[in-house]
């Protein structure tokens, strides 16, 4: 999914971004489900080049 973000070009700039993340919720996934979807947003904004703050 990631590969597929970078070559539409839906990832944006984030450079001197800071994203912070706070409450979120695992409820309802499976904990495979809860890594993929954890280490997309991590691996996005590191290609965006932001700090992710969790």
């Amino acid at each position: 999914m990631l590969d597929h973000a970078k070559a539409t070009g839906l990832i944006i700039s984030l450079r001197g971004y800071k994203v912070y993340v706070l409450g979120v919720s695992s409820g309802g996934l499976t904990p495979q489900a809860w890594f993929r979807v954890r280490d997309f947003w991590t691996k996005y904004f590191l290609a965006a080049g932001a700090e992710l703050v969790s």
